[in-house]
């Protein structure tokens, strides 16, 4: 009986510690989420030839995946960590944990979100020809062009990059970059001497709102959600002004989706989230503020009324008194931030568009929205009719770019070699 008591002891045993390597080794495991485009994605592994990558499959530590013309692949790296591989690109994995991941980046570009809620646990970075690009919390793109060059963006967060062959690491608050290494600069100024930098900028806007939209892990969820949208709109407007409407389109369609990570698909929550994106983008390109208006207008009374009909069918009255919410949110934002921003210096009275100029904005936008929302069907509901601005609206805050003075994050500092 003793003998049978020490074997049952000792099948337990190992059948505990194998559980926990097969958990352990489940967890050290990164994950396929999205596919996007009709190209060619592959995956490697050591002593295997190339096969199709395909969504859902899982990657292990060392594995290679190469994405050909017109392919983007969307990694989960650890919950929290959403990769994004862009077309002609070559990253392998270096390094995974269950929260924790080095992605090598050894030709192409990628876009990196991290969800900031969960900065206390992250430990992601990117590994690349000039150092390693590490954060905790933050959306930052890396690009290698055909030259051999090594380009960052942070448009969110803080990305802390050191060099090979250690020295001084390089700070990269929101709205900077650092070309091939060199110091961190705005990403305007970057953009004067690397023009490559605008696609890289854009493609990863496309990038972060759709991982909000699809409510991707690393694009954590609700306000963290807005505010760290709020923030890429601003670095990115403030970059490329004469996108800033369609970056504002795209993050106001995200964070009103029903399917957003904001969870903001309806109601006080929704308003306040295309409020948040639409001053952060008229305080960063002020000038464009009627373009923004009309674009997030659009997007905004899509989507309000889109969801109401899908949760009221056949309820237009109920579609339009949405539409009309999204439209007057819009209004009272853009309005606001360009009050500020002619307060604070950013844009001349002169050359800032009136409160007239930009209902009138709304106005169209609100049209367009309730129209691309019925499209196709016998549905009609009432565009928004939006009142002029009869007093000042209260001034609004939103994220600036500014160069932070807190002393670096001694766990973002990494060795070149990523241990």
């Amino acid at each position: 009986m003793r003998h049978l008591k020490q074997l049952l002891s000792v099948l337990t045993g190992t059948l505990f510690a194998a559980s926990l390597l097969a958990v352990n080794v489940e967890a050290q495991t990164a994950k396929v989420v999205k596919i996007v485009g009709n190209g060619t994605a592959t995956v490697t592994t050591p002593g295997n030839s190339p096969v199709a990558l395909t969504l859902g499959a899982t990657l292990t530590v060392n594995t290679t995946i190469t994405t050909g013309a017109g392919v983007e692949v969307y990694v989960e790296a650890f919950d929290g960590a959403t990769a994004s591989i862009k077309a002609n690109s070559v990253v392998s994995v270096n390094t995974l944990g269950v929260h924790e991941a080095q992605l090598e980046l050894k030709k192409g570009s990628i876009v990196s979100q991290l969800d900031p809620d969960k900065r206390a646990t992250n430990k992601y970075s990117v590994k690349t020809p000039k150092g390693v690009a590490a954060a905790r919390g933050t959306a930052y793109t890396i690009s290698i062009d055909f030259s051999g060059g090594t380009n960052f963006g942070t448009l969110e967060g803080e990305v802390i990059l050191t060099p090979v062959g250690g020295g001084t690491p390089i700070r990269m608050p929101f709205g900077t970059a650092s070309i091939n290494g060199a110091a961190a600069q705005t990403l305007a100024a970057a953009i004067a001497t690397t023009p490559s930098l605008k696609a890289d900028i854009a493609a990863a806007v496309t990038t972060i709102t759709q991982n909000v939209q699809n409510g991707s892990s690393g694009a954590g969820s609700g306000a963290t959600t807005v505010t760290v949208l709020a923030a890429v709109v601003s670095a990115a407007a403030q970059a490329l002004p004469e996108q800033a409407a369609t970056f504002t389109q795209q993050a106001v369609t995200a964070v009103t989706s029903s399917t957003s990570a904001a969870n903001s698909s309806s109601g006080s929550a929704a308003a306040a989230a295309v409020q948040a994106i639409t001053t952060a983008a008229v305080m960063a390109a002020p000038a464009q503020a009627t373009a923004i208006a009309t674009s997030a207008t659009t997007a905004a009374v899509q989507s309000a009324v889109t969801n109401s009909l899908a949760a009221t069918p056949g309820d237009t009255t109920a579609a339009a008194a949405a539409g009309q919410a999204a439209s007057q949110a819009v209004q009272t934002a853009a309005v606001a931030a360009v009050t500020q921003a002619v307060a604070t210096g950013t844009i001349t009275a002169g050359a800032a568009p009136s409160a007239a100029q930009v209902t009138a904005a709304v106005q169209t936008g609100g049209a367009a929205g309730t129209s691309q929302a019925t499209a196709g069907t016998n549905t009609v509901v009432a565009p928004p009719v939006v009142a002029p601005v009869t007093s000042t609206p209260a001034p609004v805050v939103t994220p600036q770019v500014v160069t932070p003075t807190t002393p670096i994050d001694p766990g973002l500092s990494v060795s070149p070699s990523g241990h």
